[in-house]
């Protein structure tokens, strides 16, 4: 069995990846991918030296199957895993793989990189698919009958066959964690958190230059987003409305974190989920006055009536803006963008929005000009790529900010928020981003340039038909409760 232990060393490493989806896992596993490409993934994984790490600690896995097989009276165990080596595991067992996948993709985090890992690697590399997804099956199978009642009961009244060893319970997943409303705002049923439906029409933009690409704006030069702390070492500041004496809110945030490069922000309060929506805002000695204050709920629907952002269209600057985790993927909501304002056509009743957006602004035409007369873009259109397309062929690969950018265009889709004046050249999309420690490739915009080429405008017409109606190609976002 020693071959057998050599073979199970190693997958701890491949499930224990942070930047890896497991989608990309599960084609790399199954020997899906191309040369190339299966290349390229193998050299991020080597860039992870946590994952490396893993290799070691799966020695003591080996020791554990050693004992487990070695056992008399184990023949049903032994025939279950030589059943999984010789062909493919059974559904459950896959099922199994996968879920510690996703946990352990969320758990683990980056790491110092670990040159002394690099031979390790090199031997993991050499190993043939095949075996590395029958030791992935081995653990997993082991994990099973470890746990099974009839092998604890026999323990407990003594093993007849003369295994005393004290039973070891399986190892066992914690809670799924709740999501953070500030990192992942808005309720599963907010149209900010419905994927697009099985049915949705797609028809193409008229008006737009796609080809020139999505500009990202750093939200924390633009629209920052500041937290409250519950620290009593610092002292509250009073949030005021222009004009009126009595306080928004007293937030315990220190005097430098206020934005000085913008007066647009938003603040948390310190329960995780209180939002303040401000515009024309300042520190005030030691208060911060505003022009516009709204307060809004990040656990609610974050769409106009319930959360009218202090925008002249309703949509919030906040709402749909990507953290700085998104560009590692995966994003599982809908994003906001803004457009130039040649874009907009005019409805038949002289407006320039649709649902969800709730108004057009009052001095479009005297800031931008005329609308336009023939189009299909406004104010609350949901931009998306079709499913037929394979945005992993487009020429953005299969993994990294473009493609992650892509497939949540794809899932969720892209709604415009409000225009945003320019000279006109250059991208006519924008979008805000946290870009404090995203690492973004040298071609990045001339990714995003084609992902945008992509895009569609979806059929959108009320609550009931976001995409179009029909089965969602991807869950709607868990609850805020774990």
């Amino acid at each position: 069995m020693r071959g057998g232990q050599n073979e199970t060393r190693g997958l701890g490493a491949i499930i224990r990846q942070t930047v890896i989806t497991e989608e990309q896992l599960i084609e790399y596993l199954s020997g899906r991918m191309s040369g190339p490409e299966r290349e390229r993934f193998e050299a991020r994984l080597a860039e992870d030296p946590d994952a490396l790490r893993q290799l070691v600690e799966q020695e003591k896995m080996d020791v554990a199957l050693s004992m487990l097989l070695a056992k008399p009276g184990r023949t049903r165990v032994k025939q279950s895993i030589m059943t999984l080596i010789e062909g493919p595991a059974e559904v459950e067992v896959k099922s199994k793989i996968y879920e510690r996948v996703e946990f352990e993709t969320r758990r683990r985090g980056s790491a110092t990189h670990d040159s002394s890992c690099g031979s390790i690697w090199d031997w993991v590399k050499s190993l043939p698919i095949q075996i590395q997804l029958a030791g992935l099956a081995v653990m997993a199978i082991a994990f099973f009958y470890l746990g099974r009642p009839n092998e604890r009961k026999q323990i407990a009244k003594g093993d007849p066959t003369g295994n005393t060893n004290e039973f070891r319970p399986p190892i066992k997943l914690p809670a799924k964690q709740p999501r953070d409303p500030v990192e992942w705002p808005f309720a599963s049923s907010s149209p900010w958190n419905t994927p697009i439906g099985s049915e949705a029409k797609f028809t193409e933009p008229v008006g737009i230059d796609l080809a020139a690409g999505i500009r990202i704006y750093d939200a924390h030069q633009v629209h920052p987003t500041v937290r409250a702390s519950s620290a009593s070492t610092i002292a509250p500041l009073q949030l005021y409305r222009a004009n009126d004496p009595n306080p928004v809110a007293s937030l315990r945030i220190a005097p430098s974190d206020i934005p000085t490069n913008t007066r647009n922000f938003a603040l948390v309060a310190d329960d995780g989920k209180t939002l303040y929506d401000i515009t024309g805002g300042q520190l005030n000695g030691a208060d911060i006055t505003a022009n516009q204050v709204v307060v809004a709920d990040l656990t609610g629907s974050g769409m106009p009536d319930e959360y009218d952002a202090p925008t002249a269209t309703g949509f919030s600057d906040y709402a749909g803006s990507l953290c700085a985790a998104d560009f590692n993927g995966p994003i599982r909501r809908a994003l906001g963008a803004v457009f130039h304002p040649s874009v907009l056509a005019a409805n038949s009743d002289g407006s320039a929005h649709s649902w969800p957006a709730s108004k057009t602004p009052s001095d479009y035409q005297a800031r931008f000009g005329a609308f336009r007369q023939a189009g299909n873009l406004r104010i609350g259109t949901l931009l998306a790529i079709p499913p037929s397309v394979n945005v992993a062929e487009i020429g953005v690969e299969s993994s990294g900010p473009a493609y992650e950018l892509a497939k949540a265009f794809q899932n969720y889709g892209l709604y415009l928020k409000k225009p945003l004046a320019g000279s006109g050249n250059g991208p006519m999309l924008g979008m805000c981003g946290d870009m404090r420690g995203a690492i973004l490739p040298p071609d990045f915009d001339q990714q995003l340039a084609i992902v945008a080429g992509h895009l569609k405008v979806v059929a959108n017409n009320g609550p009931e038909s976001v995409g179009g109606g029909g089965t969602p190609i991807r869950p709607l976002a868990p609850e805020f409760n774990p």
